[in-house]
């Protein structure tokens, strides 16, 4: 436990690079399978978004993506309803992208998650923690 503590404190750094370019790698995806006039609105959101009260903003494009996905996978879905970032974008889709409506959006996404959630898994007792994640995109 103590050599994986240090690997980890020695590699943050490398850790962060790591988080930072899965979203920039994921853009392009997130956006490519849209057609043109609804591509160029999601991308506004993600951008408004990345540009909110920095560094606030991409801290939470960066860490939302990192903990629960992009939404693209099939293994990000329940039911046909995915819960990653896409989902998070296209619920902003009728209102101002500012963090705090990317928080409620985010909120209702995750809760929707939990309800298509298979009941044997569960998801119920995550929900509280993962409303918690959500705030920290917020400044104080």
């Amino acid at each position: 436990m103590r050599q994986l503590r240090r690997f980890l404190a020695a590699t943050t750094e490398l850790q962060v690079m790591f988080i930072v370019e899965r979203l920039h790698n994921s853009t392009g995806e997130l956006f490519a399978q849209l057609d043109p006039s609804r591509r160029a609105a999601l991308q506004a959101s993600f951008y408004d978004i990345a540009n909110a009260e920095t560094p606030y903003g991409l801290y939470a494009l960066i860490d939302y993506v990192h903990f629960k996905g992009t939404g693209l996978a099939a293994s990000e879905r329940y039911q046909g309803e995915g819960w990653g970032l896409f989902q998070v974008l296209v619920e902003l889709q009728s209102v101002e992208a500012n963090l705090d409506n990317f928080v409620i959006a985010a909120t209702r996404v995750l809760e929707r998650r939990v309800a298509n959630a298979p009941v044997e898994r569960r998801e119920q007792r995550w929900i509280a923690g993962w409303k918690n994640r959500l705030q920290t995109y917020l400044p104080d």
